[in-house]
């Protein structure tokens, strides 16, 4: 704290009115006085603070003694002429206060913050004159003084000698935080005592720039410039010591919500002190730094803090969102209608568990950090329903044999529909005071469970219908990517009128395909037409298929090139609508002795053949088709029904991706 000396009652200096003047010694010449005051800076501040003294007893005996000698000469004031004199040769000197300051500093292997403090009082002091005495005369009513621009290194060295004090400041109080297994600071508030202290000293070191009452704007904004890159260090670095500390005790609910809400009130006691700082006044580098601290660093670190803290939870509700799995599997399609017992019996382990966790981080969390972890647990729960009950992971390999038969029937589909609303409303709270509708209103990852509840009501026609339809979009996508080579198709479409479409496409060629020719290379394309009522009717069709005898395989392809010709026809019949058709085409390298490597895949919807009838189509191979988020979703439900031929070469067919070479691999 600086200390600022009361130089008297009523001016500031000791000795009264009637007391005899102490004599004012020559000055010496200007070198000499160079060399007098460039030594210790200490020895030179307190010269000064002496020359000050004298100065104003001058001014104050000159005011009280002589001036009243002229007053009958009108606008003659000798007391103005002497304190503007006085002051101009004073501000002259100041330069050599600073010098003797700097030469100090420099001297010194850290910097003595015993200079720094006496730098500062005398900056004040030199204020106090200034504002008291010279203030008032006309010359200086409206100008700038120069004595803040000459002495601003004194604040800015202040300034930063804080940075360096402030951080073993922080670490102190984080310290004393820790032994006393942060607990509140009081039983009305809900963050530690570390916050109080780290703001009480900003607070007081904005005090002080606040009483320099800098005229100047833009020195002004050069301190508080300087003073919000003080404030983003010191709390930066509460931040990182605070964060150290809650990856290890966020398991502990009192200690981690008093952390978490430790946060809050730092972000709240920032809004606070950026408004009484000047807000959007402060200058473009002072705003930018605590708007930058404010919402990108502070608010980073509160995210963070939340989704570490709601994790805490992950393992118990891993636990009760599987025994509502159970339970829900062994509700059987009775027809009859679900009670709220069904419903109440199926989710409460999960509610049990939410239920506790919230009682024991309600009552030391504050409101703000409250609801933002509501809003974590609200996405961690409606994952693990996604990921165990509604819409479990497809595993890379179809095996029917060890396949868990995840197909919910329109009962549990009932019984989800009413947990999520219950879900919502114990969010939402009794009284309101949870989340906000309009938050459930715009979740997109409900909206995508309720989707697929709803598609489990489906046929499985009806899903490979719906998944084609919004596959017409992902078409588009595929031109992003650099295609991997080319297939060339001829289709017609023929419709005699008795209820069946016929189908004929001739595979003409294939180009420029990507593939290392590093050994044979025998590329062979696969026809599969996809769309509803398909299962008593041919589906696949491929050039030189396996079945074919390898002289032919021979003859029509060759092992060295990437470009060739089949101009080979295939014919289908499909019953359905062919706009709810389309054929998948997958390029293959045949191997020997095991699986054959995929090239490349392509899509074509039958939508574009039945206006023309007829078309002629170079199509563009890519790794993979694009998949929507209802598209994942439909196959999720799929997977559920593989006993289905049908649904299970769907499947197959939707997941195919470009096989990786191993000489790919050694690139990358």
């Amino acid at each position: 704290m600086l200390k600022q000396d009361v130089l008297s009652e009523r001016s500031g200096f000791s000795g009264e009115a009637g007391d005899q003047f102490p004599a004012i010694q020559a000055v010496p010449d200007k070198e000499k006085k160079t060399e007098a005051l460039t030594g210790k800076g200490k020895k030179t501040i307190a010269l000064f603070e002496q020359l000050l003294r004298l100065m104003v007893l001058a001014l104050e005996n000159d005011q009280v003694y002589f001036s009243p000698c002229f007053s009958h000469l009108g606008n003659f004031n000798l007391w103005h002429i002497t304190a503007v004199k006085l002051w101009q040769l004073f501000e002259e000197d100041l330069p050599l206060v600073v010098e003797a300051v700097e030469h100090d500093i420099e001297d010194a292997s850290e910097m003595p913050r015993a200079t720094i403090i006496d730098a500062m009082n005398f900056l004040f002091k030199v204020k106090y004159v200034f504002k008291s005495y010279i203030a008032e005369i006309p010359e200086y009513q409206d100008a700038i003084p120069e004595f803040q621009s000459l002495l601003r290194v004194f604040v800015l060295r202040w300034l930063s000698d804080n940075d360096e004090l402030q951080a073993k400041y922080v670490v102190h109080a984080v310290e004393a935080d820790r032994e006393s297994g942060f607990k509140p600071a009081s039983q009305y508030h809900h963050y530690s005592s570390s916050v109080v202290d780290v703001f009480c000293s900003l607070t007081e070191m904005f005090k002080i720039l606040k009483n320099l009452e800098c005229p100047d704007p833009d020195l002004q904004c050069l301190y508080m410039a300087q003073f919000a890159g003080l404030i983003a260090s010191v709390l930066s670095q509460y931040m990182d010591i605070i964060g150290r500390e809650f990856v290890v005790l966020y398991h502990n609910n009192q200690m981690g919500a008093v952390m978490l809400s430790n946060v809050v009130e730092i972000r709240e006691l920032l809004k606070e002190f950026y408004i009484n700082m000047g807000g959007e006044q402060l200058g473009e580098l002072a705003v930018s730094i605590l708007h930058t601290l404010q919402n990108i660093h502070l608010a980073g670190d509160f995210d963070r803090f939340c989704k570490m803290f709601a994790s805490s939870l992950d393992g118990p509700l891993d636990a009760s969102v599987k025994t509502m799995k159970e339970r829900v599997m062994k509700l059987k399609n009775t027809g009859n209608a679900v009670t709220r017992a069904d419903t109440n019996e199926v989710i409460y382990d999960v509610m049990q568990t939410l239920s506790e966790w919230l009682q024991g981080v309600q009552p030391v969390c504050k409101t703000t950090a409250v609801k933002r972890l509501l809003k974590e647990l609200w996405y961690l729960l409606l994952a693990k329903l996604e990921k165990f009950i509604i819409l479990p992971p497809m595993p890379e390999e179809l095996d029917v044999s060890k396949m868990e038969v995840l197909d919910l029937s329109e009962r549990q589909v009932h019984v989800l529909d009413r947990s999520l609303e219950i879900f919502k409303k114990f969010f939402h709270g009794s009284h309101g005071d949870g989340l906000h509708m309009s938050f459930f209103e715009k979740c997109q990852d409900l909206g995508r469970l309720r989707s697929a509840l709803e598609l489990y009501r489906c046929s499985s026609d009806t899903l490979i219908v719906t998944f084609l339809k919004t596959e017409r979009n992902s078409i588009d996508r595929l031109g992003r990517f650099q295609p991997v080579g080319w297939v060339c198709l001829q289709v017609s479409l023929f419709s005699p009128g008795d209820g069946e479409h016929r189908l004929t496409i001739k595979v003409v060629s294939v180009s420029d395909l990507c593939w290392p020719l590093t050994g044979a290379f025998w590329p062979y394309v696969e026809v599969n037409v996809l769309g509803p009522h398909m299962s008593a009717r041919k589906r696949r069709q491929s050039t030189n298929h396996r079945s074919s005898k390898r002289s032919k395989r021979g003859q029509s392809t060759k092992s060295d090139t990437t470009s060739l010709s089949y101009n080979e026809t295939f014919h289908f019949k499909i019953c359905c609508v062919p706009e709810d058709c389309e054929l998948h085409v997958i390029v293959k390298d045949y191997c020997i002795g095991r699986s054959d490597n995929v090239v490349g895949v392509a899509v074509l919807q039958l939508c574009e053949v039945v206006d023309l009838g007829s078309l002629r189509r170079d199509l563009p191979l890519n790794s993979h088709i694009h998949i929507s988020d209802i598209g994942h979703a439909i196959l999720g439900i799929l997977y559920g029904r593989l006993q289905d031929d049908v649904v299970r070469e769907f499947i197959q067919i939707k997941s195919t991706r470009r096989t990786v070479h191993h000489s790919e691999e050694e690139h990358k």
